[in-house]
């Protein structure tokens, strides 16, 4: 469970997930899927390396 946590906190520090910068649903919902993937992406990467 604190797994989870800590990737929340990690996505609200690093990537401004903590206020929607876009006004809608379904706009705040696109930047949270990009927030995603791009959090995907770098632990992808780092496992890689």
């Amino acid at each position: 469970m604190w797994k989870i946590e800590w990737l929340f906190a990690e996505a609200k520090e690093n990537h401004c997930l903590d206020r929607a910068k876009y006004r809608g649903r379904a706009n705040v919902q696109i930047q949270a899927s990009m927030i995603a993937m791009v959090h995907n992406l770098k632990r992808l990467v780092a496992k890689a390396a």
